[in-house]
């Protein structure tokens, strides 16, 4: 019989029809109702049938499956559907995991040695959660998806950014770190968001007989090979990617342009003075970041490792997270 958890995860998009409920897992399932006890005063506006502005009790994410430890694999599929959706880390926190079952609370409280009235004592009312959730259930029933979302996850766990700092009338531009520490995080986050592709498989599938580029120019045997996988898993290649270019180019930028691989097809829109960020195809994209990755940031670090920027990092991130919520399904 299925036991009921309380995910601690609060959807401030409040809906008045949540659709059919439960949304199915392959081992559990979720279902959104009034929120654990005390909790019932997070509110948001909504129009009614009759296009009035009301406001309606925000509901929570409550998880149906076998086991506590189950319900934390949930908790923990949510939390990275989250950072999949706002391209930041979310990390589940396991104590926000409460039990119908006072029973079930009290081992819980044994387990995570805590007084009993601190076990689900955390909250997070946000938005996207409706939408996590059901990215949490998709990917539960492909372990190819499992992967590629946690791994996803962890990129953004050795290094993320919150979004907003990107948007250049916000925020200065970020020089490159000093700190050793920094570019080692850099590197294996780049090494990270790239396994993602290779779980999805849409990596580039080259050798040194076959290699992906010659004389500066795609191989159009490796290039036909990748678009067509792309394709296949229904992703838009003729939608283009915005690659992130500020300031004056690093040695790195200077590599991939010296070498033919970094191709702009245009500025992007927001595009001015020191702001250079191009669009780019969608295969070039993936061909930069597998250069990231297998040039720069894997095996023994060469003199270039010093140049990787956060600007480098939140193109691989932007990249795997767009692979992976339109192969999902998600996209649009």
């Amino acid at each position: 019989m299925l036991k009921k958890y309380y995910s601690g995860y609060i959807d401030l998009d409040c809906k008045s029809d949540y659709g059919e409920q439960p949304y199915k897992g392959r081992y559990f399932s979720i279902y959104f109702d009034t929120p654990r006890e005390g909790k019932s005063d997070v509110t948001c506006r909504i129009k009614d049938s009759e296009g009035n502005d009301v406001e309606v009790e925000c509901k929570e994410a409550i998880i149906q499956t076998s086991s506590i430890e189950n319900a934390i694999k949930v908790l923990e599929l949510i939390s990275a559907a989250l950072t999949l959706l706002n391209a930041e880390l979310y990390e589940a926190d396991r104590t926000s995991i409460l039990p119908f079952s006072s029973e079930e609370r009290k081992l819980m409280a044994q387990e995570f040695m805590l007084e009993e009235k601190m076990v689900g004592n955390q909250i997070h009312a946000i938005p996207q959660v409706l939408l996590a959730c059901k990215i949490a259930c998709k990917v539960s029933f492909r372990r190819v998806y499992y992967n590629a979302l946690l791994k996803y996850q962890l990129g953004n766990y050795l290094y993320s950014i919150t979004p907003i700092e990107l948007d250049p009338s916000h925020s200065l531009y970020y020089k490159l770190s000093p700190f050793p520490s920094d570019y080692v995080k850099f590197a294996y986050a780049i090494i990270a968001f790239y396994s993602v592709i290779e779980e999805l498989g849409l990596e580039i599938r080259a050798s040194e007989k076959k290699p992906s580029f010659i004389n500066g120019k795609w191989n159009p045997v490796i290039k036909k090979d990748l678009e067509a996988r792309l394709k296949k898993d229904g992703i838009n290649t003729q939608e283009l990617f915005s690659w992130i270019l500020r300031s004056t180019p690093t040695n790195i930028e200077r590599h991939l342009l010296k070498s033919g691989k970094l191709k702009p097809v245009k500025k992007s829109s927001w595009a001015r003075s020191s702001v250079r960020d191009s669009k780019i195809k969608l295969v070039d994209a993936i061909l930069l970041v597998s250069n990231l990755r297998s040039s720069i940031s894997s095996h023994k670090f060469s003199k270039l490792v010093e140049s990787l920027s956060i600007y480098d990092v939140s193109n691989a991130n932007y990249l795997v997270r767009r692979l992976l919520i339109e192969k999902l399904g998600f996209w649009r």
